[in-house]
């Protein structure tokens, strides 16, 4: 997917990194975006707050973060495929997280502003513009 973005060519400067996130260097408020794609349903909690510090400090004041991951709701079919999600890459690609992190308390507590939100398949997908606060 690295491959393909950069063929596009796109004008500015766009900075790729294909590596365990606890494996980056990022210097602090470095990026003014940071994209993040069904990132954390990845981790642990643990893991999740410890990509969340250092993604949150790589970002530049006032810099928007695009967050895109499952949410938990309350329709059984939503948990069942979430079970069995967790239970698929658990056993093919050795994911050890086995529910949802707490992204949003996450993003409350570092004072991020939602500036735009958007739900799919009836809630269990939340995409989210983030705006770093001070």
């Amino acid at each position: 997917m690295i491959g393909h973005a950069k063929r596009r060519n796109i004008p500015g400067s766009i900075i790729y990194h294909a590596a365990a996130i606890g494996n980056v260097q990022l210097l602090p408020g470095s990026f003014d975006v940071i994209i993040t794609p069904f990132l954390f349903d990845n981790f642990t909690q643990w893991e999740c707050d410890s990509a969340f510090r250092l993604l949150h400090h790589s970002l530049a004041h006032k810099g928007r973060w695009l967050f895109t991951d499952f949410q938990q709701t309350r329709r059984l079919w939503h948990k069942m495929l979430l079970r069995s999600m967790y239970l698929f890459f658990g056993l093919l690609a050795g994911i050890k997280a086995r529910s949802l992190p707490d992204t949003a308390g996450l993003f409350s507590m570092a004072d991020y502003e939602i500036l735009d939100e958007q739900k799919f398949m009836k809630g269990f997908i939340v995409s989210s513009v983030f705006e770093k606060g001070e």
